[in-house]
């Protein structure tokens, strides 16, 4: 019987691997629980900066990872009774190293009613299928990577308004350069946007969204983030700001290398409760980035620009048919700023942030003092604002802008400057100004003047084109088309 006693043994110590296997996904559960719950203090704020309140987290085994349960989500919790009770909120995650997890499965949660502000009574949330997974980091309180995906997002309120969404999808990648750099690029997409109110409908045919950021230091952006979020707890209990965060602050380092964004919004279209066509636009576009962050000099670019531009039901009002020519079928304008003294715009920002926000002569004379600082920063860097392809065409009136603006010390007004102007529908703007005034000559005395300056040409189609070049010189003198201009000066009154 010798073979029994070998089972029995076995078997004993089956049972207590098993037990002690036990104890240590037991032990494992509990860390991770303490790691997330110090990373949720980061990444929903904490006391009157939270925006993201729960009532409990439990972590517990689950097959091979663990499954976290968070429960009784509201936003912005602070808001007491009337604060939005999202609900539950589930996923797995998983340990990969000392510092990563994986997070998958998580599941917000759908066919919840949500109660709205006071009279206002409920909304019901639901979403028809979701997926999102991730890499979480527990030293930078933040997703590393994220892979989400949602469909049929509803949003139903007892007031009659309805928000809906078809897909939604969003991405993030990030590639470790060494020494706590990372490289990241962020994609977002929204398609088939309806918005129905009492009052009428919106609908959106899709919002694209992507940034890439270079040489992004996480690690001084966590550390910014608490810093920040310490100094800005202080200003909403109306206290002076610690000063170990403001010292924290002018330690860190540009946390960036180069940032590029871009956003394309396609098919928006509004109509009232009759189903007329209030609006419409075919696409808006915004870009934008900041290159060199990290360097004494940077450059910081925007461009904003809208097609398609259209109010159908409101050229169809006779009482508003005389303003429908203005409307602008394609707008837009866009901002070059060159050699930014980075390190000075930096302690600016610091000098505002520090200064006591619950006292507003202490901040009107921290905001004229940085304004101060940041001129004499920018002649000093030689710094230049372009102003980058500037349009607005409607029926009536078209107009092309482009120039720029050059800081420097040795310029009597601080810097020098050279704008050309072309704009088409000087006449028409005349007119209506004439009109409204009830024939107030004074009205028109500055655009009259401003008329003698113009080199007026013909566009292909016939219309006049007034043209403007617009010099500020190092002495200070600002001629327009050539001609001396006093822009102090007071047009003579007929």
């Amino acid at each position: 019987m010798r073979w029994i006693r070998y089972v029995a043994v076995l078997s004993l110590l089956v049972l207590v691997a098993g037990c002690g296997d036990s104890k240590d996904r037991a032990a494992e559960a509990e860390k991770i629980k303490q790691d997330l719950t110090a990373g949720f203090d980061v990444m929903f704020g904490k006391d009157k900066l939270k925006m993201v309140g729960y009532e409990k987290l439990d972590v517990v085994p689950d097959g091979d990872s663990y499954k976290a349960t968070v429960t009784g989500v509201t936003i912005l919790p602070n808001a007491g009774p009337d604060a939005p009770k999202f609900g539950d909120v589930t996923f797995n995650v998983e340990p990969k190293d000392e510092d990563k997890y994986q997070i998958t499965n998580l599941m917000l949660p759908t066919g919840v009613d949500i109660k709205l502000a006071e009279g206002e009574g409920k909304a019901k949330f639901e979403i028809g299928s979701q997926q999102f997974s991730g890499t979480w980091s527990k030293s930078l309180a933040g997703f590393l990577d994220t892979d989400a995906a949602y469909k049929n997002i509803q949003l139903t309120a007892d007031n009659g308004t309805k928000f809906q969404i078809a897909d939604a999808t969003l991405k993030q990648t990030s590639t470790d350069k060494g020494s706590g750099t990372y490289d990241q690029v962020g994609t977002f997409a929204l398609q088939n946007l309806t918005i129905t109110t009492p009052e009428g409908s919106a609908t959106i045919a899709s919002i694209s969204s992507s940034a890439d950021a270079k040489g992004a230091k996480l690690a001084e952006l966590r550390k910014f983030r608490d810093q920040f979020n310490a100094v800005m707890a202080a200003s909403m209990e109306e206290k002076e700001p610690d000063q170990a965060s403001l010292d924290a602050l002018k330690q860190l380092k540009a946390f960036f290398q180069d940032y590029v964004s871009k956003t394309e919004v396609n098919g928006v279209t509004i109509k009232d409760l009759a189903g007329q066509e209030v609006f419409k636009m075919d696409k808006l576009t915004a870009d934008g980035s900041w290159l060199g962050f990290d360097q004494p000099k940077s450059k910081f670019d925007l461009a904003f620009r809208l097609n398609g531009i259209s109010a159908p039901s409101a050229a169809a009002m006779p009482e508003a048919a005389m303003f429908s020519q203005f409307i602008p079928g394609k707008f837009g304008i866009g901002v070059t700023l060159e050699d930014i003294p980075s390190a000075e715009l930096w302690n600016a920002f610091l000098t505002v942030l520090a200064a006591p926000h619950s006292d507003p002569a202490a901040m009107d004379q921290a905001m004229q003092g940085v304004g101060m600082q940041i001129i004499q920063a920018a002649q000093q860097s030689g710094s230049t604002i372009k102003l980058n392809s500037w349009e607005y065409d409607s029926q009536s009136v078209k107009l092309k802008m482009g120039g720029s603006v050059k800081a420097d010390t040795n310029a009597m007004m601080g810097a020098t400057a050279s704008v050309n102007l072309d704009l088409v529908g000087l006449d028409t703007i005349m007119g209506m100004a004439q009109m409204f005034s009830g024939g107030d000559p004074s009205t028109t005395a500055p655009l009259e003047m401003l008329k003698q300056f113009a080199n007026r040409t013909n566009d292909a189609s016939g219309q006049p084109v007034d043209s403007f070049a617009v010099e500020l010189a190092n002495s200070g003198e600002v001629t327009i088309n050539g001609k001396p201009f006093d822009p102090f000066a007071m047009p003579a009154q007929p």
